[in-house]
């Protein structure tokens, strides 16, 4: 996730932030995202980005929503959506790196 492009690496976690929220074997890891926050934030190439590529974000989240929901058959905010989070941990996705089992 350090070398996506930042309406990606946002896009993963606006993501993984919805899966807890739909499914209770889940909850965000917030420790990743600080580690991953700050290791991010050490490139002077992100800190430009950050204003350059900001509208870029909610494309990129609605993109990768609408794989996540087509790839598990959920709808993110509608269906309970464990199996699908449970598809993205055992694929080892940039997403379950943000996942944590309860």
């Amino acid at each position: 996730m350090l070398a996506e492009s930042l309406p990606v690496y946002g896009a993963k976690l606006r993501l993984a932030r919805q899966i807890p929220l739909s499914c209770e074997r889940y909850e965000f890891n917030d420790q990743m995202r600080l580690a991953l926050s700050a290791a991010r934030s050490n490139r002077a190439d992100d800190r430009l980005q950050v204003i350059r590529q900001a509208s870029g974000l909610d494309l990129a989240s609605d993109v990768k929503t609408q794989s996540f929901q087509a790839r598990g058959w959920v709808e993110v905010g509608v269906d309970n959506i464990c199996a699908a989070g449970d598809r993205e941990v055992a694929e080892q996705t940039g997403i379950s790196a943000l996942l944590v089992a309860r």
